[in-house]
């Protein structure tokens, strides 16, 4: 009897120290219900990290394209003469050349691309536009150029969901 008791009694241990497959299954579903909460969360916090750091690098590359426009007289551009064009669509990184040439300071680092890994846009304008004299701009999130085919920044905004900065250079 002695014997059997003993066995009796390491079966409980053993049942004590592990878990049944119901309270396995239990604490699963509860970890995927919080997963199913949190991750939805976690993405758009991310999404506003990237439209956050657009619009202050679309500011700080804006910034020094106006410093370079103080110090030498005019816009960077890569359209030749300013009487030959009445608007110069390029990529930023043209702006690369110009804003971080030798002994320039405009620029803290070379122009990249933007959170959602497209390059930026830049448009200048002659200066008899009445409506702007150079636009910078990201396409944002859905990377695609809502404001071209509009031309919305003539208005001083951007379409959908693009990010970017407009001086009209007074």
């Amino acid at each position: 009897m002695l014997n059997n008791l003993s066995w009796r009694q390491e079966l409980r241990k053993y049942k004590q120290n592990g878990f049944t497959l119901i309270e396995l299954t239990v604490v699963v579903a509860i970890m995927g219900i919080l997963a199913s909460v949190i991750l939805p969360q976690t993405s758009r916090l991310v999404e506003n990290a990237k439209i956050a750091a657009c619009k202050s690098e679309t500011k700080s590359i804006m910034l020094a394209i106006i410093s370079y426009r103080d110090n030498v007289g005019h816009y960077p551009n890569a359209c030749g003469p300013r009487d030959t064009y009445s608007y110069c669509y390029q990529s930023a990184s043209i702006l690369n050349n110009v804003l971080m040439t030798a002994g320039a300071l405009y620029l803290q680092h070379r122009i990249a691309l933007d959170p959602w890994k497209n390059e930026y846009s830049y448009h200048t304008y002659v200066e008899t536009n009445p409506y702007a004299d150079v636009v910078f701009y990201g396409n944002g999130p859905d990377r695609t150029n809502s404001s071209w085919d509009g031309g919305l920044w003539m208005y001083g905004r951007f379409g959908g969901d693009d990010i970017g900065e407009i001086t009209d250079g007074i």
